[in-house]
């Protein structure tokens, strides 16, 4: 059995152990909530390794809390992380424990220690099967995380075109800055995500906004892409 924790029923949720979970929470049913020695319970492991049956069997039959938040990382250089099952979940990109997840409670504009919701990680990891599932179930397509990036920064630093795509439908602001005065633009352009800044564009970004070092976005790509950018072209004849 995979050991990634000190107690032996997150190991068996981790590992998808099921038969002899169910026996153990039969025996000591209280324990369907410990955390172990990460602040993390059976259904933050069961999570972020996709063992559906088990985090339903968590939920159904054992009435798991699905709002705990770990502390994974908590040590003397290590802040904590503060992740709950469904940060797990829409990381590890398992849409039917994330539907679990939400249809039992979950909060789905729950924060981490860096302020990051559900939704930074389903952007970060381009998880465009899970990000209407949050979208319409209230997740904030504008909420900031401690450096002040929204969804919408880390999807144009990534180069994601259709979760921007999808989030436009729920009127993110385009232009929405980070603690550096850098909107998605100003990211897009930076890593030289060619067709993302077109799309940017396309949807109404402002070119002219400069950030706190008094640059605009098409001061920080490449002259190459800064050319094409200016010449306005669509990004589908890129």
């Amino acid at each position: 059995m995979s050991q990634v924790s000190n107690l032996e029923l997150c190991n068996l949720a981790y590992g998808g152990h099921e038969p002899l979970l169910n026996t153990r929470l039969e025996e000591e049913p209280n324990l369907v909530d410990k955390q172990d020695n990460g602040g993390r319970t059976a259904l933050h492991w069961a999570s972020c390794t996709n063992n559906v049956d088990i985090a339903k069997l968590l939920i159904a039959k054992f009435n798991a809390k699905v709002n705990v938040k770990d502390d994974m990382g908590w040590g003397r250089f290590f802040q904590p992380f503060f992740l709950t099952p469904l940060h797990c979940a829409v990381s590890a990109g398992s849409d039917e424990i994330t539907e679990i997840l939400l249809a039992a409670g979950s909060g789905v504009n729950a924060r981490t220690v860096n302020c990051q919701v559900p939704l930074h990680y389903v952007a970060s990891k381009n998880h465009t099967h899970i990000l209407p599932m949050l979208l319409s179930r209230g997740a904030e397509p504008d909420a900031q995380d401690k450096y002040g990036h929204s969804p919408l920064h880390r999807a144009a630093s990534k180069g994601y075109d259709k979760v921007i795509e999808m989030m436009i439908q729920y009127n993110p602001m385009i232009d929405v800055r980070d603690n550096l005065g850098n909107t998605p633009l100003h990211m897009a352009c930076e890593e030289d995500r060619l067709s993302t800044a077109f799309f940017l564009l396309e949807i109404g970004a402002d070119p002219t906004i400069t950030n706190t070092e008094e640059k605009t976005a098409f001061q920080l790509c490449s002259d190459s892409l800064r050319a094409k950018l200016v010449k306005k072209k669509s990004r589908r004849s890129a």
